[in-house]
C-alpha cells in the first residue's frame, strides 16, 4: 500500500521529461490502435464497452508507469505506424 506520502504521487498530475512525452505517446497510438480494431470487429454489447474500459485502464496505467519512474525502457517506435 506504500506509505501516506506516497499518496501525492497518486495523485498529482504528471510533467513528463521528453523522452517520457514519447513514449506516453506511443502508449497512446498503440491503445487507440487496439480500440480502431475492437470497435470495428466487435458487436455493440455490455462486453465491449467492458473491453474498451479495460484498454483504457491499460492505457492509464501505462502513463503513471511512465510517469512515476525515473527512466524509461528503450526507445518506443514511431507513433504514425500505429494510426489510421
Amino acid at each position: 500500500m506504500g506509505t501516506r506520502n506516497d499518496l501525492v504521487d497518486r495523485f498529482r498530475f504528471p510533467q513528463p521529461a521528453p523522452d517520457q512525452a514519447a513514449a506516453m505517446e506511443h502508449i497512446r497510438a498503440a491503445a487507440l490502435h487496439l480500440a480502431y480494431e475492437l470497435w470495428d470487429v466487435l458487436p455493440a454489447c455490455r462486453e465491449a464497452e467492458q473491453a474498451l474500459t479495460a484498454l483504457e485502464e491499460v492505457f492509464l496505467w501505462a502513463v503513471a508507469a511512465i510517469t512515476r519512474t525515473k527512466s524509461g525502457k528503450g526507445t518506443p517506435a514511431d507513433p504514425q505506424d500505429f494510426e489510421r
